[in-house]
């Protein structure tokens, strides 16, 4: 008897807080395609990406194809859902977020992580400066797309026009490290308000009560499938 097996499903190779590992999981689940996660802790993930061909994470393996970065991910992924990149504006913006937005995160969200706090930054006045360089960054790029939502307490627009795109995904993804939606339980286990500076504590509850940081929540909640749906698979 012949049967025809459904395909395998793809394989990501994940750090689990990492917010362009979180833009390629939404984007997959958005668009429906069955995937395995590996999760890996940070030092420990190239061991499985080098293998594949890649160096960072997010990669993501279907069949004989891999796929070695979160733009190429959600290229892939609209392929299924070509509303993703409803125009050049939301591809335009993606990488704008990703090149020039991404890492300002990474570095202010660090400071909430004990064990990286305690060995890259405290004390360190060289980093410190850089974080706060880093914030300046990010509230710069927040106000600029804060001015395209419209009116009403979350906007009325999306950032690259009227329906919801990989601007979005990639924007929230980002932020998503400093204002912690609940619905993205990833960050629980690595990141812990009690742990911002005291320094950091008034700017980050500004933000996250900004028009964009409620867009944000606003996007989680209501575009953002379930976080913790993606099948279980061996941690290194």
């Amino acid at each position: 008897m012949v049967t025809n097996a459904a395909p395998a499903p793809a394989l990501l190779v994940s750090i689990p807080a990492s917010n362009y590992v979180e833009k390629a999981r939404w984007a997959l689940q958005l668009a429906g395609i069955p995937f395995e996660e590996e999760k890996h802790v940070p030092v420990l993930a190239y061991r499985s990406t080098m293998p594949k061909g890649g160096r960072t994470v997010p990669l993501l393996k279907t069949g004989t194809l891999v796929l070695k970065d979160s733009a190429d991910i959600l290229e892939y992924c609209a392929q299924t859902m070509p509303s993703l990149y409803p125009n050049e504006e939301a591809k335009r913006l993606e990488l704008l977020f990703d090149n020039h937005f991404g890492s300002h995160l990474r570095r202010v969200a660090w400071l909430f992580f004990p064990i990286i706090k305690f060995l890259i930054v405290k004390g360190n006045s060289v980093y410190e400066a850089r974080v706060h360089n880093s914030w300046e960054r990010l509230i710069k790029v927040a106000k600029e797309q804060e001015a395209k939502l419209g009116d009403g307490p979350v906007g009325s627009h999306f950032l690259a026009g009227p329906t919801f795109s990989a601007a979005d995904i990639t924007f929230c993804s980002h932020m998503a490290l400093v204002i912690h939606p609940p619905e993205l339980k990833y960050l629980s286990n690595y990141f812990s308000d009690e742990h911002i500076p005291a320094d950091f504590r008034e700017r980050i509850d500004a933000l996250r009560q900004s028009k964009i940081g409620q867009f944000v929540y606003w996007c989680y909640k209501n575009r953002r499938p379930d976080v913790m749906t993606t099948m279980p698979r061996k941690t290194a």
